[in-house]
């Protein structure tokens, strides 16, 4: 077997050294799980409480309807006169992400009048 030259065995540890230290650092590190996203049930309170805590959480966030539910709005949650809203207010304290799944959000027939949401000025909003 030939000789290897000491700068050879130099220039191989200093290659093959870091690329150990990574892949013991990664096996080290648990995976992070990807976070679970249930759906919000399929009734107006659950609806509200979760645009509620995603708005008081800030950041970027997002909730995901049940698919195929109607969601059926038959108050005014906030605001005065003509300027009402079924759901709570998206600050922009929020980067929103609402996926529909086919759900319907709709205001009953015989509630007063109002808008389903409003995003305040700042947000990145968006729907899927």
């Amino acid at each position: 077997m030939p000789d290897i030259s000491p700068r050879l065995k130099f220039a191989a540890s200093a290659l093959v050294l870091p690329l150990v230290a990574l892949f013991a650092f990664l096996a080290a590190v648990p995976a992070a799980a990807a976070p679970s996203v249930p759906f919000v049930p399929c009734d107006k309170p659950s609806l509200v409480a979760a645009i509620s805590t995603t708005v008081g959480a800030g950041g970027s966030q997002a909730i995901t309807l049940s698919p195929g539910c109607t969601y059926t709005l038959t108050v005014v949650d906030n605001g005065s006169e003509v300027d009402t809203n079924g759901l709570p207010v998206i600050s922009n304290t929020v980067d929103l992400t609402i996926t529909g799944n086919g759900a319907t959000i709709l205001r009953d027939s015989i509630a007063p009048r109002f808008r389903i949401f409003f995003v305040a000025a700042g947000p990145c909003a968006s729907a899927a």
